[in-house]
């Protein structure tokens, strides 16, 4: 599974009162978000986008995408990006089977085939849509491994549950300052052939006794990966 490297969020001008045009924030270092996504590949790396479904991103700092999914669609696929995080605020109430579709045949409409749309709409609605996802399995966010603010235990059970539910292993930290623990943790070859498993099925809890869980997902060639979560330690 590719890695996002960062997530780079844009800035807005307004071309008229009825049409708004996404503009890259332009670093020192880089020229704008086309040169970041050159840079990046030349890196062997994948460059995801964030926005929303609705009128504001959840920062309410930012543009969503509402009524301009082809424009910004167009805008993504112009810039070279590989993945779009579509999150879900702001949305006026609208059905998210109405939203997230608008965007998945506008991503499909752009000309860049290869952008996957990863939704970040939590479990009331995972499964229901699996087109729009363009993943095997669900989005539950990036991983929070080596962000703080949770153990190396934590970070492992995060980790290892994700790649279960067949979710994009989306790196969220600073790769440049990982520590070896780290490094060897989101690298870890048995977890990752769970993940990439060719069969598929998302892993599920099958059983829950107080602070314990067993989770369990069907493999290749009749295999089984058992999960035990124990909560409380």
């Amino acid at each position: 599974m590719p890695t996002i490297a960062n997530v780079i969020p844009a800035n807005v001008k307004e071309g008229s009162q009825k049409r708004y045009i996404l503009l890259g924030r332009t670093q020192q270092r880089y020229s704008g978000i086309k040169a970041l996504a050159d840079y990046v590949h030349r890196k062997g790396l994948k460059l995801g986008i964030y926005s929303d479904t609705g009128i504001q991103t959840c920062s309410h700092t930012m543009p969503g995408s509402l009524d301009h999914e082809e424009q910004d669609a167009k805008t993504f696929a112009s810039w070279g990006v590989d993945y779009l995080k579509y999150d879900s605020c702001e949305d006026k109430h609208i059905d998210p089977k109405e939203r997230y579709p608008k965007m998945s045949k506008a991503l499909l409409n752009s000309g860049d085939k290869k952008i996957r749309q990863l939704r970040h709409q939590a479990s009331k609605t995972v499964g229901e849509q699996p087109e729009i996802l363009k993943t095997n399995g669900i989005n539950p966010d990036m991983l929070e491994v080596d962000n703080g603010g949770m153990t190396t235990e934590e970070h492992r059970s995060q980790f290892i549950i994700w790649a279960l539910v067949k979710a994009p292993l989306l790196i969220g930290c600073d790769i440049r300052s990982i520590d070896q623990a780290t490094f060897e943790l989101l690298s870890n070859k048995e977890v990752l052939a769970v993940s990439k498993d060719k069969l598929g099925v998302l892993g599920r809890k099958v059983k829950k006794d107080n602070d314990l869980d067993v989770w369990v997902g069907p493999l290749t060639q009749k295999r089984v990966a058992v999960i035990l979560w124990d909560r409380g330690s």
